[in-house]
């Protein structure tokens, strides 16, 4: 299955579900991808609509959760004083939780205090895949992710 990069969204891969790993990203010309998905050095994160299964899931290496069902849990949150972000999914199965730098730490930040931050300026969703799939969770988009 086709999946965009989410950070870079000209980019796509070949997912393997089996494996949960995608391939080299290639630059999308006009293949139909059902999600997203990002590297990590821990692995593979992907959140896409599973046609077999008429599901939203999100997929971390092997471990899959179904993101429309009541049993799964999404934590996503902000430790602002540390610039670190908590994430955690689990279901009656699988769990996976993180602790890592927030998105804006890498972004150069305004330099006056009287400005805005750079991470008042923008969507975490649209920043950080995590946020994504926590944003999902809260809003049941099974359907935004059917053919993107």
């Amino acid at each position: 299955m086709y999946l965009k990069n989410f950070n870079r969204q000209y980019e796509y891969t070949c997912f393997d579900k089996s494996t949960g790993e995608g391939s080299e990203f290639k630059r999308l010309d006009e293949q139909t991808t059902h999600g997203y998905c990002q590297s990590f050095d821990f692995g593979w994160v992907a959140v896409y609509f599973d046609s077999d299964k008429q599901t939203l899931s999100v997929q971390i290496d092997n471990n899959v959760w179904d993101l429309n069902d009541s049993n799964t849990t999404v934590t996503y949150e902000h430790q602002r004083q540390n610039d670190k972000t908590y994430f955690n999914i689990e279901n009656d199965r699988n769990q996976f939780e993180i602790t890592y730098d927030a998105w804006w730490t890498e972004l150069p930040q305004p330099s006056s205090a009287n400005m805005t931050t750079v991470r008042d300026m923008y969507n975490d969703e649209e920043e950080d895949i995590f946020a994504y799939i926590k944003y999902l969770s809260e809003n049941e988009a099974e359907n935004n992710l059917s053919e993107s």
